[in-house]
């Protein structure tokens, strides 16, 4: 048996002792034993499903939604309600030996609300029930009945929709952002799949262009063996054969631990390494092709503008900058505030009729006044005010930076593309010299007018050219798709459906 042989057994060994996936609970995905087949978009759907990067961003998304709810609860409508009953039992002035006793109970009930406008009413129902006794007397039951409706006006500060909106606004803003960044960890996470996918396909392609490099060295060894044998060589052309061929064979060695890194990169990125299972081989199903003909710059930096997570998520904190100045701005005015209130009272010896006396509305009472209060110097309210247009200044300088990165970003993007683009056809040109350049050495060792060196060189340079030219193939893809990627598109392009979070083919 062959180095070339033993090597590949021994990885195999080697694979089955360190490797193992399996999945079978919610976050993981379910692989079937054996070598795995897969496709790009396979790859795309198991990292949807079973990413961890992504899982942590899913749940921070619910949270952040969970907290828009938290804060419209601010205008709930809020029911209360008291009962209580007791007794006391006093000395009387009448009769300092002797005492006197009540029974009081009460019960209360009513709803509160606030308004985004800032208006805040409160109606409230009372029944207080009372009887008193002496050590000579007592006095009948007495059932007091009160009806109330309070209002509360604010009209400056504390004033109007934008100001008592705000908490909800911040939520909601902070949820979109939660959004934005989940989508930014899909697109990042899946670029990822695919910069890996495609570096495991070329792995494995450079795999095979060492086991043919090897096989043309041991070619060479048997072909120089036989010169050598009937004279037409010297012994060392033999000996230069068998050291090319042991140099690919360690060659091999390194090609298959790049082999298992990159599987294992991949399988990380899919969320499928459990180390209590057998380790499926990957074999990748897809293979790079060219892409359409040449990308517009100004039509890629108009779809970076619309498209990318990181400059919607410096929108939305400045638009919430926007809302906590001004929010700041209304907490610098006066506090003027206009109230009133309603109050109906009614007394009898049974609760029905104190509260039938009570909403007849013939007794109560009725209160309207004005609350003003201005702190002198303000400056509390001033320097927050302050500081909250730094801080929008700030947001909107950020968002500016982005944007000429995004540029910088977009530009490379197109430039790199449209290099790996021209290394295809250069690499390809190289390979087919290379191909012609070994069959004329091989020719002419075999005419003895050139030696074994000069074929190892030829055979060197056209494994290289080889390499290059699938090493052209696989940039070209990982090119196009970091140009989706720093354009924010990438989900649409690859057709994979995005709502809130939920991606799938």
């Amino acid at each position: 048996m062959t180095h070339a042989n033993r090597v590949p057994r021994l990885c195999t060994c080697l694979w089955a002792f360190a490797l193992c996936v399996s999945f079978s609970v919610r976050g993981q995905s379910s692989l079937p034993p054996g070598p795995l087949e897969l496709g790009l978009h396979q790859a795309f759907r198991l990292a949807l499903e079973a990413n961890k990067d992504l899982l942590v961003s899913r749940h921070a998304l619910a949270a952040a939604e969970a907290r828009v709810e938290a804060a419209e609860g601010e205008f709930d409508t809020i029911g209360f309600a008291e009962s209580s009953y007791g007794m006391t039992d006093e000395p009387t002035v009448a009769d300092p030996v002797g005492s006197a006793d009540s029974d009081l109970g009460l019960l209360e009930a009513g709803v509160r609300k606030r308004f985004v406008t800032g208006t805040e009413v409160d109606v409230t129902g009372t029944s207080q029930y009372t009887e008193e006794r002496s050590g000579t007397s007592a006095l009948p039951e007495r059932v007091r009945s009160d009806v109330s409706a309070t209002v509360r006006q604010d009209l400056l500060r504390g004033f109007g929709s934008g100001t008592n909106r705000a908490p909800i606004v911040l939520a909601r803003n902070n949820w979109l952002v939660s959004e934005q960044t989940l989508r930014d960890t899909a697109i990042s996470t899946l670029f990822s799949v695919e910069q890996a996918y495609w570096d495991l396909h070329f792995a494995k392609a450079d795999l095979q262009v060492r086991k043919t490099q090897l096989e043309r060295a041991e070619a060479l060894v048997s072909r120089a063996q036989s010169q050598v044998r009937v004279g037409e060589a010297a012994p060392i052309e033999v000996t230069r054969a068998q050291s090319s061929a042991a140099q690919q064979e360690v060659s091999l060695l390194f090609a298959q631990r790049t082999i298992h890194r990159v599987t294992h990169r991949l399988l990380r990125l899919l969320g499928i390494l459990a180390p209590e299972a057998a380790f499926p081989l990957i074999e990748t199903t897809d293979s790079p092709s060219l892409t359409p003909a040449d990308v517009s710059l100004g039509k890629a930096l108009a779809t970076a503008i619309a498209s990318r997570p990181d400059l919607a998520q410096a929108q939305l904190r400045i638009d919430s900058a926007g809302v906590r100045e001004g929010v700041a701005r209304n907490a610098s005015l006066p506090e003027v505030q206009l109230y009133g209130s309603l109050h109906a009272t009614g007394l009898d010896d049974r609760a029905g009729g104190s509260w039938d006396a009570a909403t007849d509305g013939d007794t109560g009472a009725w209160e309207a006044g004005v609350v003003l209060e201005f702190p002198f110097r303000n400056r509390s309210a001033r320097g927050t005010l302050r500081a909250r247009q730094a801080e929008t200044r700030q947001a909107e300088a950020a968002h500016a930076g982005l944007v000429e990165t995004a540029l910088r970003d977009v530009a490379d993007g197109v430039a790199d593309l449209q290099i790996a683009r021209d290394r295809i056809g250069a690499s390809g040109k190289a390979r087919r010299l290379a191909a012609t350049l070994l069959e004329a050495e091989e020719k002419s060792f075999s005419l003895g007018r050139s030696d074994s060196l000069d074929v190892l060189n030829a055979q060197a340079a056209l494994a290289a050219a080889e390499r290059d030219e699938i090493r052209g193939l696989v940039d070209h893809a990982i090119a196009y798709a970091n140009l989706f990627r720093v354009q924010g598109n990438f989900l649409q392009a690859k057709g994979i459906a995005w709502d809130s979070g939920l991606g799938g083919e």
